[in-house]
């Protein structure tokens, strides 16, 4: 049996999870807890970092990685397209989303969830983790300035919007490893629709979830949950 070891609230995990459902492969999940959970992590990959899927005997690191190894294992329902320029210009959008995306929907949410404890519940972060704990959280991620991050994030959504125009699709006319990653890493800002985390949202959602300029993406995220989003 496949095994993914991941953090239970991780985008990243969203990503390897989707990939894996997509390609309707049998896995059993294991929640890694932070800190001791990834030393035993080490102990049994070799990584202590997660997402990591264990497949017949090849250990595989990154979420990124997990696609490349799905693809080439298992060719039905592929996630990279087969034209050289498109797969080119996908795994170019998966590595902007992955950097981009990613790290600055931490950022944004660590920074709007500061003052505000329904917003913490709202995205995972624990109500009791106060602003010098989150800002802690934020140092260990790597932000040099919440107030960085809540303001660059927008720009983010507004290049995504611009990458998809009018376009169904990041790349091509088909579903491909680029939307799955965007719409992966937006979900903790938004939730799918059939989420619980999306019934959370409508209680108190942060700024950006509700400006109407970033109508397009949400919509956009919403239509390819729908549908290629399998459970």
């Amino acid at each position: 049996m496949r095994v993914l070891h991941l953090f239970k609230v991780s985008h990243y995990a969203e990503k390897a999870r989707w990939a894996l459902d997509h390609k309707r492969l049998a896995y059993r999940k294991h929640e890694v807890l932070f800190g001791a959970g990834q030393v035993l992590l080490k102990l049994r990959t070799g990584s202590r970092q997660v997402p990591v899927l264990e497949d017949d005997g090849r250990v595989v690191v990154g979420s990124t990685a997990i696609l490349d190894h799905l693809d080439a294992r298992y060719p039905e329902s592929p996630l990279w397209p087969a034209d050289p320029e498109q797969k080119a210009a996908a795994r170019e959008a998966v590595a902007w989303a992955d950097e981009k995306i990613g790290k600055g929907v931490r950022g944004y949410l660590l920074a709007t969830a500061r003052h505000d404890p329904r917003l913490r519940g709202a995205a995972g972060i624990a109500r009791l983790l106060g602003p010098g704990l989150i800002q802690m959280a934020s140092d260990y991620c790597g932000y040099d300035s919440l107030e960085l991050a809540e303001k660059d994030f927008p720009q983010v959504l507004l290049e995504l919007k611009s990458r998809l125009g009018t376009s169904a699709y990041l790349v091509g006319d088909r579903f491909s490893a680029a939307d799955l990653t965007a719409c992966s890493l937006i979900n903790p800002l938004y939730g799918p629709p059939a989420s619980p985390l999306r019934n959370r949202w409508t209680r108190q959602r942060p700024p950006l979830a509700s400006d109407p300029a970033f109508a397009p993406v949400f919509d956009w995220f919403d239509h390819i949950y729908q549908k290629h989003r399998r459970p």
